[in-house]
């Protein structure tokens, strides 16, 4: 019987080469994807991971890359409009901030042992940054002068106590009379008062000086350095000389308000009132120009304003994506103060000057609180608006 042979037919030799190309070429796109994701992630940069289309030329994948967003925000409560120390208050714009948060002056003089001025009471209040300028002031003032016959008699004030002192001045006012303090006529007067609810001695943030003994603070001689340096401290003359067409209150020159650098430098040196300085910040948008600043130490800042979201509770206030630190403050209108610090000053504060002067030998007004250990004095009733 015949033996079967086996089919010994055999597959052509090119399909197995085709094969072969085909696994390589498998092998080849594989290795080179994964090398391609280890460059992406190891060079951080981010892929957009909707859906990519391959080349039917190249086999590489079209990837778009995000880039990095210019801005971030910051949530700010529209509450906070009517906070901070840069609010605007005055006969249009009544103060609608929190009250709270007030320190007694006196108390922390006392804690940080200043003998450089005199306090009228123990209840008078300010808010804490007000506090730590104005007594870091007065010392150095001290040190420069040697004088401490400053007198600090109102400070913060609520609302009814404000309804009292504008119901004095109009009274005055009606009866054509010269106050205790001789301040001028009742017309006058009036433009010293303001109305309850619209005086910024509500805000913490204002303070008024006489000299010790009752003396009206002029703010000249030897007191004009004061006024030459109480920017550097964050502090302004909040109501000066010609400007009364604009703040409706006449020259005070007794009146100190905080606003915080590098607003005071810019406010003193231009010689410009609080009003206007706030106007002026409308022109300065988070996408336009910005406001570029120095305060007194060389530090550099850009300021700009930024609306409030009306009709919402928040407002989501942009900022550069590399902004690190900055303060966003309301300017009790209708929006808020963005202020960035782009630049610490090279070297340091300058050494303050020394001067030849001798210290002149206790006055009256420091062995008067000495020897009460800080009894309540009576304060006085020449409060001003």
């Amino acid at each position: 019987m015949a033996k079967k042979k086996k089919n010994s037919k055999k597959e052509p030799q090119g399909n197995y080469l085709a094969q072969a190309l085909d696994v390589a070429l498998t092998v080849a796109v594989a290795a080179g994807l994964v090398y391609c994701g280890y460059r992406v992630i190891g060079g951080g940069v981010k892929i957009d991971q909707g859906p990519s289309t391959i080349s039917d030329n190249t086999g590489v994948t079209d990837e778009t890359v995000e880039t990095e967003p210019s801005f971030q925000s910051v949530e700010a409560a529209n509450a906070d409009v009517h906070n901070g120390p840069l609010v605007l208050v005055n006969n249009y714009n009544a103060f609608e901030g929190t009250e709270s948060d007030l320190v007694s002056l006196y108390e922390v003089k006392m804690n940080r042992e200043s003998h450089s001025f005199t306090v009228s009471n123990r209840e008078l209040m300010v808010k804490p940054e007000m506090a730590d300028a104005l007594i870091t002031m007065l010392d150095d003032f001290y040190e420069e002068t040697y004088d401490d016959n400053i007198e600090v008699i109102s400070g913060y004030r609520t609302k009814e106590k404000q309804q009292e002192l504008y119901d004095e001045y109009e009274t005055a006012e009606e009866n054509d009379e010269e106050f205790e303090e001789g301040e001028g006529e009742g017309e006058e007067k009036q433009q010293r008062a303001a109305k309850a609810g619209y005086s910024e001695h509500q805000t913490g943030y204002g303070v008024d000086f006489q000299l010790y003994g009752g003396e009206d603070y002029d703010g000249t001689g030897v007191y004009s350095w004061i006024d030459e340096h109480c920017a550097e401290y964050g502090l302004i003359l909040r109501y000066p000389d010609g400007k009364t067409d604009i703040t409706e209150i006449m020259f005070e020159p007794w009146h100190y308000r905080y606003v915080g650098e590098p607003h005071a430098t810019y406010i003193m040196q231009n010689k410009i009132c609080l009003e206007e300085y706030i106007d002026l910040l409308k022109g300065y948008t988070f996408e336009g120009e910005h406001l570029l600043l120095k305060d007194s130490k060389g530090n550099s800042y850009e300021i700009y304003y930024y609306p409030a979201d009306a009709g919402q509770s928040n407002t989501l206030v942009p900022l550069p994506a590399d902004a690190a630190e900055y303060t966003i403050l309301g300017n009790n209108v209708d929006g808020f103060i963005v202020t960035l610090s782009v630049g610490a000053a090279v070297g340091g504060d300058a050494e303050p000057a020394e001067s030849d002067a001798e210290p002149a030998e206790e006055t009256e007004a420091e062995e008067s609180e000495e020897e009460t250990s800080g009894e309540e004095e009576e304060a006085t009733e020449a409060e001003e608006a």
